[in-house]
This record gives C-alpha cells, structure tokens and sequence, in this order.
C-alpha cells in the first residue's frame, strides 16, 4: 500500500480525478481541524467509501479487516502530513495528494492523476470493458522510527 505497490488501495470501477482532488483537499481539511482524530476519520470515511464503490457486502470479516486498513491509512496520513521534511508547510495539499497517490501504489500524484485520466478516457462511449474489481486486502506494518513501515511477508 504506503512503500510497497503490491498492497495498494483497488480503484473504484470508474475512478474520478476530480472526485480524488475534492478527497486531498478533505484530508487536508481534516488534518488542520481541531478534531483529535480529524485524519483517521477522513480515512474511515474513505476507506468505506471505497468497499461501497466495490460492492463488496459489509460482512463482520470486511469490517474487520477495514478497521486495520483505516488505521493504517490513518497513521501513514499523519506520518507524511505532519512531518516537517525540508521545511514544507504541515498538512499541506500536495502531501494529501501525494498521499492518496501511495495508497493506490503510485510513486507519485502526477503519475496518478495521469493514470486515472487514461482510465477515463478508456471508459469513454467508444470502450465497453468492465472493470476489475479487488477485494480490500489487509497489510502488516510496524512502527519504527516517526513512520509506519511494511512488515515483510
């Protein structure tokens, strides 16, 4: 997911750039507000939504493993968000693009918007593929230094 493509987010079945910009700017509403737990519930909220745009029935196994999945999108969010590197401005709207972009396993939001447009014009009227649909997968991290890292499998 975060380090390691494999573990990426799926896409919903007919993913929208502006639907992801609206998303950054909420992550980064979320993470200027007063809310003690303002990222982990942008991440809860997402995280739904994107079992829903599956269509995957909420059964007591998927909660469960979405649980683990907002956690871990809820502290990869933080790390990257409120990290000071190279005196960037906290909470900032490129590290919540860059952000959403690592958890569809992208290196970057670029890379990402790029890809998604590509997607779109593939679903225009002239294409008629379905597309892949893929189950939310559970991921091990662990914490080390000030971030979250991926156990190896």
């Amino acid at each position: 997911m975060f380090p390691n493509p494999h573990d990426a987010l799926p896409l919903p079945p007919r993913p929208s750039l502006e639907q992801y910009k609206k998303q950054a700017k909420d992550l980064v509403k979320a993470c200027r507000s007063d809310e003690v737990d303002g990222i982990r519930s942008w991440a809860a909220k997402w995280v739904e939504t994107l079992a829903t745009l599956q269509g995957q029935a909420f059964t007591i196994q998927l909660r469960a493993r979405m649980l683990a999945i907002v956690n871990e999108v809820a502290e990869f969010a933080r790390c990257k968000l409120l990290s000071s590197d190279a005196g960037n401005a906290k909470c900032g709207l490129t590290d919540a693009q860059f952000v959403i972009a690592r958890l569809h396993g992208f290196t970057s939001w670029p890379k990402f918007a790029k890809h998604i447009e590509g997607l779109a014009r593939a679903s225009s009227p002239s294409h008629n593929s379905k597309p892949r649909r893929m189950p939310l997968l559970p991921v091990m991290w662990r914490h080390s230094s000030d971030c979250w890292t991926r156990i190896p499998s």
